[in-house]
């Protein structure tokens, strides 16, 4: 009966270390939450305070396979390189250009500086967070 017992103890550590390695390793299909959408920006948080666009306005970004292409509602367009990693959920942006943003369109402001300075994203296919870090973070929808 001891035996048993014992072979029944170290199946089930063998199980839990598979489950756990097979857990720790899920990697994040990037082309599955980054491609064929086109996020609305929902809010930009920073720290304690969230900014939303106000009165219907609308920013959007959309991903291609190398390239990014955010517009805000006064025709301004923010575009570059990114690059996600599905393990390790980093995300950076490279080339990032800036056309027509007017200097008052503050949340348009956040977003190029949290686009061009994120270190991370967090996301599925029914949102999407691009993150620079301490708080700071733009979420889609």
């Amino acid at each position: 009966m001891e035996r048993i017992i014992k072979r029944a103890q170290k199946a089930l550590l063998a199980l839990t270390i598979v489950t756990i390695a097979v857990a720790c390793t899920r990697e994040d299909d990037i082309n599955e939450i980054f491609l064929g959408h086109k996020w609305k920006l929902s809010f930009i948080n920073e720290g304690n305070e969230r900014r939303w666009p106000t009165n219907g306005a609308t920013y959007e970004i959309s991903f291609a396979a190398n390239n990014f292409n955010a517009t805000t509602p006064s025709g301004g367009k923010i575009t570059g390189q990114w690059h996600a990693d599905g393990i390790s959920r980093t995300f950076r942006s490279t080339n990032v250009r800036v056309t027509n943003v007017a200097a008052k369109d503050t949340l348009a402001q956040r977003m190029i500086d949290i686009i061009t300075n994120a270190q991370e994203y967090d996301g599925t296919t029914t949102y999407l967070k691009i993150i620079k870090g301490n708080d700071n973070y733009i979420q889609f929808k």
